[in-house]
Order: structure tokens, then C-alpha cells, then sequence
């Protein structure tokens, strides 16, 4: 759906007998057309929670604050649109609170070259580790057909996020608009 018509607002649907609800905050964010911004965001997502145990939402959540059971964020930059989306499991009882954490964790705009760097080598290793077999090199490739994309594609994602500054993942962070809060359990 094209952000301009992103959804707005909270939705908490609760299911009876159910000790774990899962927290949802949605951001709409580029599609894979807009190369660059979906690498940015890509390398965002990384950082935020796209690296598990090291990960900022993980290590916040989880581990200092003891929370949730996971904590992570994905991104998915589908066609002319795409979705950043951050998830934690956690008890009703520490709901606003996650939550809270959760938002600050996703604005804090600081970004450490050490930090950057992780997410930027994380980046090139998964796609190294996919094209080591024929099924990942399917799943790689598929998409650009798919999606009309440059036949030089990965080349040109790992030659843009080795350029990446602190900075520029700091200006995606604090462009996020205002984001999408489902809860269900």
C-alpha cells in the first residue's frame, strides 16, 4: 500500500487465556525500487534488530530490562512500498512499559561507526552465505526480475552501504513517521 495511505493509530485485541501478547509497531517505509532508501533502511533495520542477540532492540528489551521474551525488527521493502516492523513478545502486564522502551530504543538516532560497521559486514555476510547455495541464489535473484530491479543490483547494495555514515542511518531515524501499535494476545 503506498504510505501516503500508512494507517494510523493503536489496536489492542486481547485473547482469552493467552499469558503472552505480542507487541507490533509498523513504520512505513521504502520499497526495494527506491534503492537507496531501502538500502538505508536495510542497514537501519540491522542495527535496530536484524542481528539477534546484539541487536539493539534485544539488548534493551530483553536483556537490561528483561521484558520480553524476544525482542527484533524486520524490514520488508516490497515494490513501491515497504515496512519496517519491530516485535516483542512480553506479559499484558509489562505492555506499556515494552512499549515505551521500545520507542525509545527505535528513536535514539546515535549511531557508532562500531555499531555501523557490524551492521554493514552482517549485511554482506548473509548475502555471501546465501549465494552459497542454488536455493539462495534463487531466492537472491528472483527478485530482480520480480521487481524490475538493475541486473547489478547486489553489487550495487554492498558498493552503497560500504559508504554509509553514522549519519546517514541517524537521518532515516529520525525521519520515521508516526508508527502503526498492534497488540495481540
Amino acid at each position: 500500500m503506498p504510505i501516503s495511505r500508512f494507517g494510523s493509530g493503536d489496536v489492542d485485541v486481547r485473547l482469552e487465556g493467552k499469558v503472552q501478547a505480542t507487541i507490533t509497531i509498523a513504520y512505513p517505509s521504502y520499497g526495494i525500487t527506491d534503492l537507496e532508501g531501502s538500502f538505508r533502511v536495510t542497514v537501519m533495520n540491522t542495527i535496530l534488530g536484524g542481528m539477534g542477540l546484539i541487536s539493539r532492540l534485544y539488548r534493551e528489551v530483553r536483556v537490561k530490562r528483561g521484558l520480553a521474551y524476544y525482542a527484533y525488527s524486520m524490514y520488508w521493502p516490497l515494490g513501491s512500498s515497504g515496512v519496517l516492523i519491530a516485535m516483542a513478545g512480553v506479559r499484558r502486564e509489562v505492555i506499556k512499559e515494552t512499549i515505551d522502551v521500545m520507542l525509545t530504543t527505535i528513536s535514539n538516532q546515535v549511531i557508532s561507526e562500531e555499531e555501523l560497521n557490524m551492521a554493514i559486514k552482517n549485511r554482506i555476510g548473509r548475502l555471501k552465505v546465501n549465494a552459497e547455495s542454488p536455493e539462495g541464489m534463487a531466492m537472491l535473484y528472483s527478485v530482480i526480475p520480480t521487481y524490475g530491479l538493475p541486473t547489478n543490483y547486489y553489487e550495487r547494495f554492498i558498493d552503497y552501504i560500504g559508504r554509509l555514515r553514522p549519519e546517514d542511518i541517524s537521518r532515516e531515524l529520525s525521519n520515521l513517521s508516526r508508527p502503526v501499535i498492534a497488540v495481540v494476545g
